[in-house]
């Protein structure tokens, strides 16, 4: 494997400068709009203790309540994943972390870009709903609708999964790493389904809470709704306690919110919120729509449901529809040298298929595909660490895509 840039040990030199140089004046030049992708290619990979450097960078720059620039925090999900991912941990209490590594032009070592994560959703959120009454006096006769949040539980034996914690250095926006970060997250899902189904249960949905917009690290939903239900009690505080569960739900939102004894189920009239709050219930921040598109294009859908706390925006698929979406081939990997690859070789997601889940990764690079078999330049094979022969699956582009499904039918 490369060496990453967090690691203490002596930089490799690039094998051929002059050619990467002249290759990248061809392929910059004539396009600026090509400016911001300024590098050789992109692994997803599985986090590592190495990793907390980079990880604690990102986390600085998010500073939201599931990533705060606190080591030990940090040191936990890194672990979490860790343990998850070889089978010691069960997803209930764990998770999956993909960290991004970005290859620079000039060579070197790989630097930490950004990171993703899966992890089984918990507990429930707010379902908005309509509710019609009839007022039928002498002389009056007419409906009355009104809009509602209450709040829905997740069923005892039916689990969800959560995409989160998709989050990009600052220094390398621009360059399409959220969406590749995504793509890596579904290829996940879509070649390990069988084993997450097999180690979770009944996998009902996949979801991801869009933020909404905070201020000053708070969230006004959660502080003028939310809060008193829950006693007073700070975000954080909530937050940290509805992870604590043994199954699909989780203890302390049951307690506050949901049906128990003589207690309704909570319920929140919209039209009793405050004008603001109302209106920005479920608004994608401007950083996060970036985030929104990219899960459109696997399939997601915006929903009527909310996140319980901070009232951010549910978008739901399934791994169904997901595996539906995603248009995909499988091919033979094969060792190319750069020079064999044509200059228009189009930048494809691709991740070994057949391997367990502690050994995923996944790369956006330069690819040429010649019948049953996809060429990768001879870095991005020892990247993944490729084997003779071995299969990988190539998430295909709408063109390749296209151009494919014409050859085809021909």
């Amino acid at each position: 494997m490369y060496q990453h840039r967090d690691e203490a040990s002596v930089l490799l030199a690039d094998p051929m400068p002059a050619l990467r140089e002249n290759c990248s004046a061809v392929a910059v030049e004539p396009k600026r709009v090509e400016d911001s992708e300024r590098f050789h290619f992109l692994v997803a990979r599985p986090i590592a203790r190495p990793d907390l450097a980079g990880m604690m960078e990102i986390a600085a720059h998010v500073n939201l309540a599931s990533m705060r620039s606190e080591e030990e925090k940090n040191q936990l999900t890194i672990e979490q994943s860790i343990r998850t991912l070889a089978g010691t941990l069960p997803w209930q209490q764990g998770l999956m972390m993909l960290a991004a590594d970005l290859f620079p032009l000039s060579g070197g070592p790989s630097e930490l870009a950004g990171n993703i994560r899966l992890q089984v959703g918990w507990g429930g959120c707010w379902h908005k709903k309509q509710h019609a009454r009839l007022f039928n006096f002498p002389g009056l006769r007419t409906w009355a609708e009104h809009e509602y949040l209450t709040y829905q539980a997740n069923q005892d034996d039916e689990y969800t999964l959560e995409l989160a914690g998709l989050s990009v250095l600052p220094t390398h926006r621009g360059k399409k790493i959220a969406r590749f970060l995504a793509e890596a997250w579904a290829l996940f899902i879509l070649l390990n389904q069988d084993e997450l189904q097999k180690r979770i249960g009944t996998i009902a949905s996949l979801y991801a809470n869009i933020l909404t917009t905070d201020a000053e690290g708070k969230y006004p939903f959660y502080e003028q709704v939310v809060r008193p239900l829950f006693g007073g009690l700070d975000y954080d505080t909530v937050d940290a306690y509805r992870y604590a569960r043994c199954n699909a739900r989780s203890a302390i939102l049951d307690e506050f919110l949901d049906e128990r004894g003589d207690q309704p189920r909570a319920r929140i009239l919209c039209h009793l919120l405050p004008d603001q709050l109302r209106q920005n219930l479920g608004k994608v921040r401007d950083e996060s729509a970036g985030c929104r598109k990219n899960l459109e294009r696997l399939g997601f859908c915006r929903t009527d449901k909310f996140d319980v706390l901070d009232g951010g925006q549910y978008f739901e698929n399934t791994i169904a529809q997901l595996d539906h979406t995603i248009k995909r081939r499988e091919y033979v990997a094969r060792c190319a040298h750069t020079w064999e690859l044509p200059a228009d070789a189009p930048r494809l997601t691709v991740a070994p298929a057949g391997r367990s889940m502690s050994d995923f990764c996944s790369a956006q690079a330069r690819c040429r595909i010649q019948g049953n078999q996809l060429f990768l330049e001879e870095e991005v094979y020892d990247a993944l660490q490729m084997e003779h022969n071995e299969r990988v699956i190539a998430l295909a582009s709408p063109t390749l895509a296209r151009r494919q499904d014409d050859d085809a039918r021909a």
